[in-house]
């Protein structure tokens, strides 16, 4: 187990709502520049997907 985990500490974390095409493909990983310049790789989760209309 990791430290935060073990030391049952809080994570904070940030909601993002996208608004997307229904035939855009979701990606895996998004690419987020942080403040001082930087950048990160940040995992996306999307709990769930509406039905697509055909």
């Amino acid at each position: 187990m990791d430290n935060i985990t073990t030391l049952q500490q809080l994570l904070t974390y940030a909601k993002v709502c996208v608004e997307i095409f229904v035939d855009f493909e979701l990606p895996s990983f998004i690419n987020i520049e942080l403040s001082d310049g930087s950048f990160i790789s940040i995992g996306v989760e999307v709990p769930w997907l509406s039905m697509r209309c055909l």
